[in-house]
């Protein structure tokens, strides 16, 4: 491929998609391996990566450059090409038609998946379809579909009809980073980040945060209560404080304790996506360490909320509300105006009496997202709140109207559960996901 003047791309370990699902180290891990091993084939350096299916995070973008790349390539999803793309030869020419500016065509070489075997379908009964006679239930015979490389051979005809010249990918001009992330911001269907008002854990710990900073004299006072204590918090931050005050917030993580940064409602309000990209990214910038966690008020309005859940997702990090619930179970988050020895003191109890361990949020968050055990005595006192009631089962809905019902189950694979969803939502469809916790 070389030899006759091809540039080769990375597209990972073994052409992973939704690589955004992934933890950082996992995104490195297949980056690099692939970089390497494409490199010592070919004897040819890799600079660019292209990745299946995977929105372009600060995560992805970061682990790209940590596993030595230059750039990503991004293709647009109408602009992925498989086996089904085109029924004719007039398609290729109406897609290069519609082709604009400096475009990235990938086409999918990989051939088709074996279909899945399910089990055999229950065949609906007359009478429903009977309700609506304007409907044609008659099966229509399939049209044999042109392969792959046919539908290649149309779409390079069509480029030379159309006298539309081909360039290398590494010769494109590029777009910063930053840049990439802000367009994603504006995206009406960009994916937020969750909120976290408690956890759901197996750990014996409850989370404890504070809002405001001590005074430059009080730090010391401060760190000796959470020392006598025997407790870690997470201190809260506005971008003003954490600029002012570095040294004395490196105090706080080297004596355990975690820091976030705060963002008060009056900063968001009224501001547009971008704005709220703008503001977030410039003020995480001025934290000396990387800070995950955000603080939101509650007064956030729900405008600003959705455009600060996208940028934090779009920045890998977290947006906490403490509930502050009055009974204490694992995986409570609490929030503290200030550091009050009362207060602080009383909430330590509460935690002795359930039997858990106060601590920072960000120790918490990190370990959440596991199937909490409830003993015997704790399950039989559920039973009872709930006065014994048994869930309903519903196996069937009786409609007349014509639709299928798509679930999905088995996402320990996420990288094929998520492509499963992107596709379903390609067609305008939507289905549901069947997960345990575990």
């Amino acid at each position: 491929m070389l030899a006759e003047g091809n540039d080769l791309l990375s597209n990972g370990a073994a052409g992973e998609s939704n690589l955004h699902t992934r933890t950082t180290q996992e995104m490195v891990s297949t980056m690099l391996k692939s970089r390497e091993a494409i490199a010592t084939a070919a004897n040819e350096s890799v600079p660019l990566l292209y990745c299946s299916s995977t929105a372009l995070t600060g995560d992805v973008l970061r682990a790209a450059s940590v596993s030595g790349y230059e750039a990503a390539v991004q293709a647009a999803d109408s602009h992925v090409l498989s086996e089904s793309s085109f029924e004719a030869a007039a398609d290729a020419k109406s897609f290069v038609a519609g082709l604009q500016g400096d475009a990235v065509v990938v086409v999918n070489l990989r051939g088709v998946a074996e279909e899945i075997q399910n089990e055999d379908a229950v065949t609906a009964e007359k009478p429903a379809i009977d309700k609506q006679p304007e409907l044609d239930d008659t099966k229509q015979p399939e049209d044999e579909k042109a392969d792959i490389l046919t539908q290649v051979n149309w779409l390079v005809q069509a480029l030379k009809a159309q006298d539309m010249k081909t360039e290398y990918v590494s010769r494109f001009s590029r777009v910063k980073g930053l840049d990439v992330l802000r367009n994603e911001a504006e995206a009406a269907d960009a994916e937020m980040a969750p909120i976290y008002r408690s956890c759901l854990t197996n750990q014996k710990q409850a989370g404890v945060a504070i809002r405001t900073l001590p005074s430059a004299d009080g730090m010391d006072t401060a760190l000796e209560i959470l020392t006598q204590q025997n407790i870690t918090a997470t201190y809260f931050a506005t971008a003003e404080e954490a600029a002012a005050r570095s040294e004395e917030l490196a105090r706080l993580e080297a004596a355990g304790c975690s820091v976030g940064l705060y963002l008060p409602a009056e900063q968001l309000r009224g501001l547009s996506r971008t704005a709220v990209f703008d503001k977030l990214y410039d003020a995480l910038c001025t934290f000396e360490s990387a800070s995950e966690l955000v603080l939101a008020d509650a007064q956030t309005d729900a405008e600003a909320l959705t455009s600060l859940r996208v940028a934090a997702r779009l920045l890998n990090t977290k947006i906490v509300m403490p509930e502050n619930p009055e009974q204490m179970q694992a995986g409570s988050l609490y929030l503290l105006d200030t550091l009050d020895t009362e207060h602080l003191s009383a909430l330590k109890q509460r935690a002795e009496q359930a039997g858990l361990q106060l601590t920072d949020l960000a120790t918490v968050i990190q370990k959440s997202g596991t199937l909490p055990t409830l003993t015997p005595q704790e399950l039989s006192a559920l039973r009872k709140q709930n006065d014994h009631k048994l869930a309903t089962a519903q196996n069937i809905v009786y409609t007349t109207e014509r639709a299928v019902s798509f679930a999905f189950y088995g996402l320990r694979n996420t990288t094929a559960a998520a492509d499963a969803a992107n596709r379903l939502h390609s067609h305008g469809g939507t289905g549901n996901l069947l997960c345990y916790t575990e």
